[in-house]
């Protein structure tokens, strides 16, 4: 007897994932090494000085810092990561707050059915 349903999708937690919540950090594993994949060689970020010129106008100032935040995205973001680190590292208390805050936010973000409805 075949089954009558709306969907062909199977069951939240069945097949595919491997269970609950291993499809998300399988997915979060995967995107961060096509991340990491794609980040630049720091020699090229950190090029020889006499590479560097000031740009003519703003426009090209615009365009040049646009191609390059591009370019070198992952190398800025791990930057910007180690010195998040560092500086929770430096401040314990504000490490405490930062992972209450993380997992509150995960919490809501991966686990609810309905969406939050706020002054109403």
């Amino acid at each position: 007897m075949a089954s009558v349903g709306y969907s062909s999708l199977p069951p939240y937690g069945a097949g595919g994932g491997g269970g609950g919540g291993n499809g998300v950090f399988l997915r979060a594993k995967s995107r961060t090494q096509t991340l990491y994949a794609t980040r630049r060689p720091w020699r090229e970020l950190f090029a020889h000085p006499a590479s560097y010129s000031l740009p003519y106008s703003f426009g090209d100032f615009a365009s040049r810092l646009n191609r390059n935040l591009g370019h070198f995205r992952v190398n800025y973001a791990m930057i910007v990561l180690v010195v998040l680190f560092l500086s929770l590292l430096y401040h314990p208390i504000s490490m405490i707050v930062f992972m209450v805050i993380f997992v509150f936010w995960f919490l809501l973000y991966f686990f609810r059915d309905e969406p939050i409805v706020v002054f109403n």
